[in-house]
């Protein structure tokens, strides 16, 4: 999971595409970003799913 810092951190980066170097960050490494918390978040609806199916 992600802490606020971090997410903080991603989204001064995200509003100031000059900083990605500042911030450890390629260009494109947003898209990435965007992509990666997609996932995140499907995996963990999914997991969702399968207890609220067990707990039926």
């Amino acid at each position: 999971m992600y802490t606020t810092s971090n997410q903080q951190k991603s989204s001064i980066c995200s509003s100031n595409p000059s900083s990605s170097q500042a911030c450890g960050k390629r260009p494109g490494g947003l898209v990435e970003e965007i992509l990666h918390h997609a996932q995140a978040q499907m995996y963990l609806l999914q997991k969702l799913k399968l207890i609220l199916k067990l707990n039926k």
